[in-house]
């Protein structure tokens, strides 16, 4: 890995050299009209980040958030991570023992609710979690039995104060995401500033994201391709954001056209119900120049690059560990086939499942990944699935998916192992790289090929 000066590697740090930088320059617009210049962003921030002082948010504390697409849900990131504290967006869709396994595994001390999910949160069954706030975003002035309750909008005329301001380091943890549970109950992944950089950094080079494209967001922020790939690297590049509120693929191509994005991401299904939309002779004439998407499918991805005039990126990765194969702008779409290592940062290689040795191209195997030395000396996790691979011409292929486990070094730093049991999470210590053993599968699996993305 290249000499670099990782000081910055923080989203405080990133944010604020990019309000000194770009100042009252456009960032975010959203679909209820509101906007925001990139210094606006900052000093919003900054108040909120008072504010949450004011409630005893400090460092190491976890600040639940289940709220919709908006301006909300970022603000209480940033915010959040200038009071040292970690941010942990949750599934809107959420409900009963899923919910209540979250609430318990992270014991908030404090949560941020849209007014509408308030009695989502009030039917669980969870009180020894013992939040002790709750934040509530629209009208209503009630807020979570037993906690103490502040409207949104007034945290945001707080008077921000310098001192307020934590400083960060990138080993600390900032964001807790949810794996989807296909492998079990859900495990929260610590994540590192580190690692959150480097999610935005690859997704940067990759897209070759610049100061004069805007993102388009419509996936769900509480999931890392949208908060991660799309908006932090978006604030890292100087790249504007329109956040859609969420998804819909009949109204897909008019928001694209409405909001002149350049670059946007549609994983899983989302591309699929996008290219069913009814075909019209100008879909082309439109300001896209590319879409990451995973998976491609043969039957639609050549065909929905030429239909709409732009180009389909794909990768792989996990919420544990990144975006460790990432495709380029130059190679043709092909489906199943993630694209090359991002070998600034990672070691990633398809070996023999019982010896550990390398494959040569062609051979299908597991796909064993190492960051670089001393990346992510505080990262923590549990992979929940793995993928294995075949070996064309340098670029990885998907071609199935395995049980996986994860081995890392030993844990290091004041919160990691009793951080690490409190939170669930589980791992046997050793390198830094995630395996998954290979074996003959049944036809059961066959309809899975392709489906697994970070």
């Amino acid at each position: 890995m290249p000499e670099q000066d990782m000081g910055g590697w923080t989203t405080t740090a990133v944010m604020t050299t990019q309000a000194a930088k770009y100042g009252e320059r456009v960032f975010c617009t959203f679909d209820d009209g509101g906007t925001l210049s990139f210094q606006a962003f900052e000093a919003q921030t900054n108040r909120l980040a008072s504010a949450f002082a004011e409630i005893g948010v400090g460092p190491g504390d976890c600040v639940m958030a289940m709220l919709h697409n908006g301006m909300e849900i970022l603000l209480s990131m940033i915010a959040a991570h200038k009071r040292g504290a970690i941010f942990v967006p949750v599934n809107i869709d959420l409900r009963g023992a899923f919910l209540e396994h979250q609430v318990r595994t992270i014991t908030p001390k404090m949560v941020i609710l849209d007014e509408e999910f308030l009695p989502v949160f009030e039917a669980l069954s969870c009180g020894e979690a013992n939040i002790q706030s709750s934040v509530i975003v629209g009208e209503s002035r009630q807020g979570l039995s037993g906690t103490a309750v502040h409207a949104f909008d007034a945290l945001l005329a707080v008077e921000a104060k310098t001192a307020d301001l934590v400083s960060t380091t990138r080993h600390d943890v900032c964001l807790i995401l949810f794996t989807s549970g296909t492998t079990g109950p859900s495990k929260g992944v610590m994540l590192p500033h580190t690692l959150c950089y480097i999610y935005a950094l690859g997704a940067m080079g990759s897209t070759h994201l610049c100061d004069k494209d805007r993102m388009h967001i419509s996936m769900p922020l509480f999931h890392g391709t949208a908060l991660l790939l799309q908006f932090y690297s978006a604030l890292l590049s100087g790249a504007a954001v329109h956040v859609a509120r969420r998804f819909s693929a009949s109204t897909w191509l008019a928001d694209i056209r409405r909001t002149g994005s350049t670059v946007t991401y549609a994983v899983g299904v989302m591309p699929e119900f996008i290219f069913r939309q009814p075909e019209r002779d100008d879909d082309a004439d439109n300001s896209l120049r590319l879409i990451w998407s995973v998976p491609v499918a043969e039957r639609w991805g050549s065909a929905f690059e030429k239909r709409f005039g732009l180009k389909i990126l794909q990768g792989y990765g996990m919420t544990e560990f990144g975006i460790c194969v990432w495709g380029d702008v130059k190679d043709p779409v092909t489906p199943g086939c993630a694209g090359r290592p991002f070998d600034e940062f990672y070691e990633v290689r398809v070996a023999d499942p019982d010896s550990d040795e390398p494959l040569g191209p062609g051979a299908i195997g597991e796909i064993v990944v190492r960051l670089h030395g001393g990346l992510l000396s505080d990262a923590r996790g549990i992979v929940e699935g793995l993928a294995k691979f075949v070996v064309p011409l340098g670029r990885r292929r998907l071609f199935g998916r395995e049980r996986p486990a994860v081995l890392r070094r030993p844990n290091q730093g004041p919160n990691s192992p009793a951080r690490r049991e409190h939170l669930g999470i589980r791992g046997r210590t050793g390198p830094q790289r995630t395996r998954g053993r290979a074996r003959k599968r049944g036809r059961r699996d066959k309809g899975r090929r392709g489906r697994r993305r970070g």
